[in-house]
C-alpha cells in the first residue's frame, strides 16, 4: 500500500484552534524504533497495547509525503521486546528510539493526527488522495510552505545516534 501523508509544525495556539473543532484531543504515549533495512526503513512501535511493525519504503517524489507502507498489528505491547531481541539476534541494530504524545482523529476522508515531540508539535494528515490532504489543509488554514519533508526517521535521527 502507498501511504501519503503530509507533515506540518504547529504552535500551540494552532494546535488549541484545530482541537477546538476536532474535539477535546485525548494523548496517549507512543515508542517508536528504528532499523535502516535497504532503502527504507523498520519501525516497531508501541502504542495503547498494541506492537506495531511497520515496514517503509524509499520516499516517492511527490507533492506530499508518499512512500510503500507494510504493515503488521499484534496484540500486547510486550512484543516489542520480543520482536527487539529477535532483530539483534539476527544482527539488526537500532539506529534509532524516540518517544512522542499522540492524538487521532478521523475528519472526512482524512486522519489528522496531533504529535507532541521533543522537537515541537506537528499535525500528521494522511488521506488517500493529494486533493483530500489539500482540503483538510485548507480548511485549518495549514500552508503548503509550513510542510515538513522530511519523516520523523530523518528528524530525529540527528538527534539520537544508535
Amino acid at each position: 500500500m502507498i501511504e501519503t501523508e503530509v507533515k506540518i509544525k504547529v504552535d500551540d495556539s494552532k494546535l488549541e484552534e484545530m482541537t477546538s473543532f476536532l474535539g477535546n484531543p485525548e494523548f496517549f504515549d507512543q515508542t517508536n524504533i528504528f532499523y535502516q533495512v535497504g532503502n527504507g526503513f523498520l519501525r516497531l512501535r508501541r502504542e495503547k497495547g498494541k506492537a506495531i511493525i511497520t515496514y517503509k519504503g524509499e520516499r516517492i517524489e511527490d507533492k506530499f509525503g508518499s512512500r510503500e507502507e507494510i504493515e503488521l498489528s499484534l496484540e500486547g505491547e510486550e512484543q516489542i521486546d520480543v520482536l527487539r531481541k529477535m532483530f539483534g539476534k539476527m544482527g539488526m541494530n537500532e539506529t534509532l528510539y524516540y518517544h512522542k504524545k499522540r492524538a487521532q482523529f478521523d475528519f472526512g476522508l482524512c486522519k489528522i493526527f496531533l504529535d507532541r515531540t521533543s522537537k515541537g508539535c506537528f499535525v500528521e494528515i494522511e488521506a488517500n488522495y493529494d486533493k483530500n490532504i489539500e482540503k483538510a489543509m485548507a480548511f485549518f488554514g495549514l500552508e503548503e510552505k509550513d510542510i515538513e519533508k522530511r519523516s520523523y526517521f530523518e528528524m530525529f535521527r540527528q538527534e539520537d545516534k544508535r
